[in-house]
């Protein structure tokens, strides 16, 4: 759920998106990668959800040291976010505020790894490569636990 300067970021991200529908349907691929990418940046400008999920190794490390510092792991890469957004909008013609809303407080999710963990999965994560969380952290050995 989103609040706070969350959703006012949110409400404006759609009023922009909802004012441009139109333009979007007749760019180039060029333009709606330009469009990807500042969608998923206005994202990782929004405050992170944690999922309350951990890695198994960041736990391990904290069972160690509770000082160590944990990495907060986006879900979903920002451009493979953006891109999701912008074949929403081509696809329906637009987008709900709803509709944006609910992927918005998905994209916006992270879960805590160590860095490493975090530097393993950008392979995985690239805009052309990435299938899905779960695919990502299988490929880079990482296990999840809830911890909340």
């Amino acid at each position: 759920m989103l609040k706070g300067k969350n959703l006012q970021k949110a409400t404006l991200l759609h009023t922009i998106l909802t004012s441009c529908r139109e333009q979007i349907k007749t760019m180039t691929y060029y333009e709606l990668t330009l469009v990807a990418r500042m969608i998923g940046n206005s994202l990782y400008d929004m405050t992170p959800l944690w999922s309350g999920m951990k890695s198994q190794a960041l736990l391990d490390a904290e069972a160690s040291n509770p000082k160590t510092k944990k990495c907060p792991e986006h879900f979903y890469p920002r451009q493979v976010a953006g891109w999701r957004i912008v074949e929403h909008i081509m696809r329906y013609n637009g987008i709900s505020k709803a509709k944006l809303f609910e992927m918005i407080s998905v994209f916006i999710s992270v879960h805590f790894t160590t860095s490493a963990e975090n530097t393993k999965l950008v392979p995985y994560q690239k805009y052309g490569v990435f299938i899905s969380p779960e695919h990502s952290y299988s490929e880079a050995g990482i296990t999840l636990v809830k911890v909340k």
